[in-house]
């Protein structure tokens, strides 16, 4: 499933069940995307990956690293090292890599930073932990731990895990086995 296709089917679920939860990159509520969606599927599809495609060719970070340069230099260090530490200026890329190729990284130990997000359809232990991207979707690992209800939605940590998968909405997904988890403060 595409990152910005998750987005999109998230804010879809909240609005069709008459509900909240889309929100843009200043955490201001946000359907707008939606919506278009809604009211033109086939037009607003062929805007979204005209979008996306001159994102991925033309985008570069501050830190000068495009997003194929992030998913090259990500892959790499998967494949050398048995732990990773994903972060600026590469975060985004890995979740990709990592999304793409879910099974090819299984075992592998990561650590992150990355606020709580819940799906209505989640159990009261499963929860992802991402970060806002540029589009406003949120990137991050589906994951699920006996200690969720202790975190409270939008709340930053830092994690280290196992990566490994799961099935989610009929899709193979990336799944984080929690080994650490601490609630940490929000960067600025």
């Amino acid at each position: 499933m595409g990152r910005y296709n998750s987005f999109l089917i998230v804010c879809l679920s909240f609005i069709v069940a008459g509900m909240s939860g889309c929100f843009n990159r200043t955490g201001e509520e946000s359907t707008d995307k939606a919506q278009e969606y809604l009211s033109n599927p086939e037009q607003y599809m062929e805007r979204l990956e005209e979008a996306q495609d001159e994102h991925i060719e033309e985008h570069v970070h501050e830190e000068g690293i495009g997003y194929e340069e992030q998913m090259h230099r990500c892959e790499k260090e998967l494949e050398e090292t048995d732990e990773m530490i994903l972060s600026n200026p590469t975060y985004f890329g890995c979740m990709m890599v990592l999304d793409q190729s879910p099974d090819q990284y299984v075992g592998k130990v990561v650590k992150f930073k990355g606020f709580i997000y819940r799906e209505p359809d989640f159990t009261n232990q499963q929860f992802v932990i991402g970060q806002q991207g540029e589009d406003g979707g949120i990137y991050g690992l589906l994951t699920s731990t006996p200690e969720a209800s202790k975190l409270s939605d939008h709340q930053w940590v830092e994690v280290r895990g196992v990566l490994s998968t799961t099935n989610y909405i009929n899709s193979k997904v990336p799944f984080l086995d929690v080994l650490e988890i601490r609630e940490i403060d929000s960067p600025q």
